[in-house]
């Protein structure tokens, strides 16, 4: 089977009235449907694996224990100073850490937007309601039901065959086929459809976040408050100020990761340097 094709309903806007036949739609896509998936999914992978190959486990070696509640004293305060002693040192060069964090974020918002449109190409420019419509058919009147699913992944087609004859002529002939695995396309085009709504704004409101972040230095307080953190807001502010942007940005990842007694001492330590400086 090289292509095949399906002849849509136009129904009418009362049951029963005019129910006529819509133009042939060719269809040859459904083979190819395993592999968009497989495509799909490395594409999603490709900005996460972008972050973690420019990332390196920094933070996971520079958090030095200091996640854990409860490490000995002595630990503490050598580990304490080390963070501190680093984040001196690095004031100024880690910009390039941050950007390369921002481009995975932005490369995901493309990914999702792009794929959404790719799909919507794919299918011929209906994906994009596709969700919309499969929420209105099913409020519709049980005997004016239209599956709007059934013109992107019929279940019988009409198919065209091509064999051999006796004296090696090509025959060619029409029959109906049954697409089973368009039960399944349609069930996983449509968690699709959700699925990529809610990582387009999720990841949009990302981006609009670390934009405000990046122009607001009071932003940037409020965000690294939050973490949970038991140090003074005071000397967080303090802090924040005289830190950059790519600096701030490991600062909140340490705030994330260690434990908020820990990142107390931290901040602590860090505003009594800065100071001598």
């Amino acid at each position: 089977m090289r292509k095949s094709f399906h002849i849509p309903f136009i129904f009418s806007e009362k049951y029963g009235v005019q129910v006529n036949y819509g133009s042939e739609q060719y269809h040859s896509y459904y083979q190819w449907f395993c592999f968009v998936l497989l495509v799909q999914a490395i594409m999603f992978y490709l900005p996460g694996h972008f972050w973690q190959a420019k990332e390196k486990g920094r933070m996971k070696k520079l958090v030095l224990g200091l996640d854990s509640p409860i490490i000995p004293a002595e630990a503490k305060s050598m580990n304490t100073a080390l963070i501190v002693r680093y984040l001196l040192a690095s004031m100024r060069y880690n910009r390039r850490y941050f950007i390369h964090f921002v481009v995975a974020e932005v490369w995901n918002f493309i990914n999702v937007v792009g794929q959404v449109y790719f799909i919507d190409y794919a299918f011929g420019k209906v994906f994009t309601t596709y969700g919309l419509k499969v929420i209105a058919f099913t409020e519709w009147e049980f005997y004016e039901r239209h599956d709007p699913m059934a013109n992107i992944f019929p279940k019988m087609i009409e198919c065209t065959l091509y064999s051999i004859g006796p004296l090696t002529d090509v025959m060619k002939t029409k029959t109906r086929c049954a697409l089973p695995i368009n039960e399944v396309s349609e069930k996983i085009y449509i968690l699709l459809w959700f699925w990529f709504c809610i990582l387009a704004i999720l990841s949009g409101l990302a981006l609009s976040f670390r934009l405000v972040a990046t122009t607001s230095p009071k932003v940037r307080f409020l965000v690294t408050r939050s973490r949970d953190t038991a140090c003074d807001p005071d000397l967080l502010k303090t802090v924040i100020i005289k830190l950059g942007l790519g600096d701030w940005f490991v600062l909140d990842m340490l705030a994330k990761n260690v434990d908020p007694q820990h990142f107390k001492d931290i901040v602590h330590h860090l505003a009594k340097e800065l100071d001598r400086g």
